[in-house]
């Protein structure tokens, strides 16, 4: 029987918006885990009835627990019209509406930039490192990682101690991609592409931790 695929989704929205591993668990039957921060996309995600676990919380910069702010930067309504959208979007216009909604994008508050707009409210969240959440399911491998994380993508990488975790696939979305190639290619990963801002990574080494 063919090994189940698995996959972790950080910046997973409502599960199903601009989902990079949707497509997975409903074709393939593949299972993983959700990693939502903000509150109000989490409430909606948990109604998707999606087939993974899936838990609020962020994925850490340090590599043990914190409690951390997080700025709220887009409602619930915000995504429902961005959604709403999408029905109607041409290839052209989707790219322009991801774009729009990470701009908008809830994140950690140590994070904002000149463009994010002003937070509608600061919660404070709990943030957990990624070995920790994988670590809660037994595994030591994943299939494919998708970081949606407005700009804690270096922080979170750096936490993971890649001796002990490894990745079959990343999508790794990055504003400094210099930074991030040569951080992965060091961690043995080749970048394959990149299309707007999204980076893909395949696991380069000649043996790995499955």
């Amino acid at each position: 029987m063919e090994k189940q695929g698995t996959f972790l989704e950080a910046g997973a929205y409502d599960g199903e918006f601009l989902s990079n591993t949707l497509f997975l668990e409903k074709e393939y039957g593949w299972r993983g885990i959700l990693v939502e921060a903000n509150p109000d996309f989490f409430k909606r995600l948990l109604k998707k009835n999606r087939k993974s676990y899936a838990v609020n919380i962020c994925l850490n910069t340090n590599p043990y627990p914190t409690k951390e702010e997080f700025m709220i930067a887009s409602s619930e309504s915000d995504i429902n019209h961005v959604g709403g959208a999408l029905h109607k979007a041409n290839a052209n216009t989707v790219v322009h509406l991801e774009q729009q909604t990470n701009l908008a994008s809830s994140r950690l508050h140590r994070f904002k930039d000149k463009e994010t707009p002003k937070a509608t409210k600061l919660v404070s969240v709990q943030c957990v490192p990624i070995y920790t959440v994988v670590q809660a399911l037994g595994l030591s491998h994943i299939d494919f990682l998708s970081l949606d994380v407005e700009h804690a993508e270096m922080g979170i990488l750096d936490t993971i101690p890649w001796d002990k975790l490894s990745f079959t696939v990343l999508a790794i979305e990055s504003t400094a991609p210099d930074e991030l190639i040569a951080f992965m290619t060091k961690q043995g990963y080749a970048h394959i592409a990149s299309e707007e801002g999204d980076h893909i990574f395949v696991n380069d080494r000649k043996t790995r931790k499955v």
